[in-house]
């Protein structure tokens, strides 16, 4: 990047590619790390995902999630007051930092294949999730 440029467009592949995978797509959810970094840019991405024509006809839809989330930080207060002024979007759930994704990673599982009582606290977090993905509200208008 030239040291002098005033901005930088990144993620063109990634954004071109968008409308692609929107066209197949029924159910998107968008987890948001909690930084204001994170946040700033996810703006413009959730902006562009609610924009899409299928998605404001309804013919796709979109939840949010609060990922890798430590509740008792100042940060997820914020990310979580971010979240639910999104109104296009319904903020579902709030997934912890947890080393059980780490661990069920490195040996090739999901946390859902972990022992249950090491990933309980987890399991629940998901729980939202897997009840907004099984709703009528995940689904498209038809």
């Amino acid at each position: 990047m030239p040291r002098d440029a005033c901005w930088v467009e990144l993620d063109e592949l990634a954004i071109a590619e968008l409308s692609a995978l929107l066209r197949r797509a029924q159910s998107i959810i968008i987890p948001i790390l909690p930084s204001p970094i994170d946040m700033r840019a996810a703006t413009p991405f959730i902006h562009k995902v609610l924009d899409n024509s299928r998605v404001a006809r309804k013919e796709a839809r979109v939840a949010l999630v609060a990922n890798r989330c430590r509740e008792n930080y100042n940060i997820y207060h914020q990310l979580d007051a971010y979240l639910r002024k999104v109104r296009k979007a319904p903020f579902i759930s709030v997934l912890r930092e947890t080393q059980n994704y780490v661990r069920a990673a490195e040996r090739g599982l999901g946390v859902f294949e972990l022992a249950p009582y090491a990933v309980r606290k987890d399991l629940d977090q998901w729980e939202p999730i897997i009840r907004w993905l099984n709703s009528k509200r995940s689904q498209p208008v038809r």
